[in-house]
């Protein structure tokens, strides 16, 4: 899923706060050994923002579908249920964190003006330990240091938020094919009462089964669910389907043992190295391809 830088930077003001800049050097000293090659400290840390933005997905689609979704197997109401709790939660959460950030943007700015006006320290509310007893009172804090602290936060939450937006469009992407699997209407409260108890029989029916499984293979119920819910076909996307068990409903252990010896394999590093090299030989402009005809 692709994200806009928009979507997460709050626009801050740094020039004129030298704790920030020379912490900023600081920490690129630490990373880099003092190699920068060519790169100020805020480009690469701009360049590494950008990057824990783009990874900042925890949750991801495959994972909504397979096991949010259709975990509740083919019961649509008992998915769009389930998908609705999680929704509510995330977008919650989300506002949250937007609210939390303009806050902080908001008390940078102030922040700001009383240092233009010269002033250097802040009472700021702190919590307080006297032995076992515990209490809040107000201390005089540097500006610049509460400044910088903001906007480290401010950092932070850009990155956190990457997971709950990314969430949030899958889960309004799954909340409308949903209804159009239910014929474009709506669910509602009284669907959802209606279709338990048969959801309810399905899912010890589903327990037994795995509970015998597990008594005869060794291998967990929880794995067996999890396998489960792996195969079934995904909400949306055709390529997150998986196939693990034979049509015996069992594995292949002959199978499983060459792919888990192959996998090996193929992270030594001469075989990468020759894959690499094969590779780049077939990308060669000078290599004819071969005609399949």
């Amino acid at each position: 899923m692709k994200f806009k830088k928009d979507d997460f930077y709050a626009e801050i003001n740094k020039d004129d706060n030298k704790i920030w800049d020379s912490t900023n050097v600081e920490l690129i000293d630490i990373l880099s050994s003092g190699e920068r090659n060519g790169q100020t400290s805020e480009e690469l840390l701009d360049e590494l923002q950008e990057q824990f933005i783009e990874m900042g997905q925890l949750k991801s689609d495959f994972d909504t579908e397979k096991f949010t979704i259709k975990k509740e197997g083919n019961f649509l109401c008992h998915n769009f249920h389930f998908l609705m709790r999680q929704y509510s939660l995330t977008l919650t959460e989300l506002r949250r964190m937007l609210l939390e950030r303009e806050e902080k943007r908001r008390m940078s700015e102030k922040y700001q003006k009383m240092m233009d006006d010269g002033e250097t320290l802040v009472p700021v509310l702190r919590e307080h330990a006297s032995g076992a007893e515990e209490f809040y009172g107000t201390e005089d804090v540097w500006l610049d240091l509460e400044q910088a602290g903001l906007w480290n936060q401010i950092r932070a939450l850009e990155v956190t938020m990457t997971n709950k937006i990314a969430m949030i469009r899958k889960f309004e992407e799954c909340r409308k094919v949903l209804i159009k699997q239910n014929g474009g209407k709506p669910f509602t409260n009284a669907d959802y009462q209606e279709e338990t108890p048969r959801y309810w029989k399905w899912f010890f029916e589903r327990k037994v089964l795995r509970e015998i499984k597990a008594h005869a293979t060794g291998i967990s119920s929880g794995t067996w669910e999890n396998i489960d819910m792996l195969e079934r076909p995904a909400l949306i996307n055709p390529e997150f389907q998986v196939k693990m068990l034979n049509d015996d409903g069992m594995f292949d252990m002959k199978q499983l043992e060459l792919d888990s010896e192959l996998e090996k394999q193929l992270s030594e590093p001469r075989i990468r190295k020759l894959l690499e090299a094969l590779e780049n030989d077939n990308k060669d402009p000078g290599v004819p391809e071969l005609d399949s005809k």
